[in-house]
């Protein structure tokens, strides 16, 4: 990839935080629905449990601000470990769906192959 990621945790709110992680995405665009979808959804029966978030112990929420694409998991509990786990593993999952279904995108903001 051509940039780096910044993973933060606010120790006070219990939360880690994406800032920026989908540059140059805008709240209206049929990105943003996707990514959107993909996060609540990971917290619905329609996952498998094994992707599934479990809400006593993270609760996962996106935005989009200053023109990207944020993702935070706020912690409940001493979960620190599961919320990485589960962040991370969702983080990759975006990916994946933005390399299928926006290849062109991937390509310009990360330098990655469209194939």
């Amino acid at each position: 990839m051509r940039r780096s990621f910044t993973l933060s945790y606010d120790p006070a709110r219990r939360v880690l935080s994406f800032k920026n992680l989908f540059p140059n995405v805008t709240a209206r665009s049929p990105i943003a629905t996707a990514l959107r979808e993909v996060v609540a959804e990971r917290s619905t029966n329609r996952v498998p449990a094994h992707k599934r978030l479990d809400g006593r112990r993270v609760q996962a929420s996106c935005g989009i601000r200053g023109g990207g694409f944020w993702l935070t998991m706020r912690v409940r509990g001493e979960q620190g470990a599961y919320a990485v786990q589960q962040l991370l593993g969702l983080v990759n999952e975006l990916f994946l769906v933005l390399h299928e279904t926006f290849p062109d995108y991937v390509a310009a903001e990360f330098g990655l192959s469209s194939e």
